[in-house]
């Protein structure tokens, strides 16, 4: 912009008054000037525009002014250990997500790091709405493949906040025996969880004995099955850093927190009302570490709402539970 000197009755052009709110907001970038919030699927957009703002150092902000519709997962690819400043998602003027069907709203591009832990990283959600299309629909807002995350007075709307599962194979037990006769996705290492029908929760890989690396082939697991037919088995990991604070979190279905293992989760000061479990970690490798629910409320819940396994550093206190 040039020096301007203003006289009465001059009328002020909205392109100039858009160069104006473009230095005052630090340049962010608008969801609205691609996006139309007509229920229409816009991940694509939502990518572009993600991809646009992680072009610039540090990155551009994103605010989201408008109601977006999802039907893919939009990937934000900052590498662990890599970054040194924080992504920031802003809604303003009710603008948040709306999972149109089964979808992870947010993930990345970059594979787990090790096979099981997490590829990206200081990424920050504020002030969003997050919901699905339907309470029927299995939709989550992130997948455990984001370290450092936040969470900053962000609404929740019968959708879950996260995917634990990294992949799934088809298998057999015998004994203490896994046997993977396919991969759907994902890669197996030592320590990866494992869920499925009629085994029991928390059961890890113990080792591979024979087969393809991560792949088909024999592994051990940490208890004893005994013998299974066929089914699909879902992989799981942990998460690290997350934090929600000051958000609202209703009306959801299954667990509102699902993962195998946890590291430095907080909740504070949070409204967590008419849904079910709450955080449910349940994992015989890692446990729950440093898990911290302060200052909140936690009513009308269906279920119990914390599911933990080996907890260390656990905190819960200041908070008003009613049934």
């Amino acid at each position: 912009m040039v020096d301007t000197t203003f006289t009465a009755g001059t009328v002020i052009a909205s392109t100039w008054l858009n160069d104006v709110n473009d230095f005052v907001y630090n340049r962010f970038v608008r969801a609205s000037s691609t996006c139309n919030f007509d229920g229409t699927d816009e991940s694509a957009k939502i990518q572009a525009l993600v991809d646009e703002c992680l072009l610039a150092s540090p990155p551009l902000d994103l605010v989201i002014d408008g109601a977006v519709t999802m039907g893919a997962s939009v990937n934000i690819d900052r590498a662990v250990d890599t970054t040194t400043d924080m992504f920031t998602i802003y809604g303003v003027n009710g603008g948040g997500f709306i999972a149109s069907n089964n979808t992870t709203l947010f993930t990345s591009s970059l594979a787990y790091v090790g096979g099981t832990s997490p590829s990206s990283e200081h990424v920050t959600f504020k002030g969003l709405r997050f919901s699905t299309s339907s309470v029927l629909n299995t939709s989550y807002v992130a997948s455990s493949k984001f370290v450092r995350i936040t969470f900053d007075s962000c609404f929740f709307w019968i959708i879950k906040a996260h995917n634990p599962s990294i992949g799934s194979v088809t298998a057999t037990t015998a004994t203490n025996k896994l046997t993977v006769t396919a991969v759907s996705s994902g890669t197996i290492v030592d320590t990866t969880s494992i869920r499925a029908t009629d085994i029991t929760a928390g059961t890890y890989i113990v080792s591979q004995d024979s087969g393809t690396t991560g792949g088909v082939g024999v592994y051990t697991l940490s208890t004893t099955p005994g013998t299974l037919s066929s089914r699909t088995v879902t992989l799981m990991t942990f998460l690290q850093s997350w934090t929600f604070i000051n958000c609202t979190i209703r009306n959801w279905l299954g667990s509102f927190v699902d993962c195998a293992g946890s590291y430095d989760m907080l909740l504070d000061d949070c409204r967590i009302e008419a849904g079910s479990c709450v955080v449910s970690c349940i994992d015989g490798a890692r446990g729950t570490n440093g898990l911290r629910v302060v200052n909140s409320l936690l009513e009308l819940l269906g279920e119990s709402s914390l599911k933990l396994t080996g907890c260390a550093g656990f905190v819960y206190k200041n908070n008003h539970v009613e049934n």
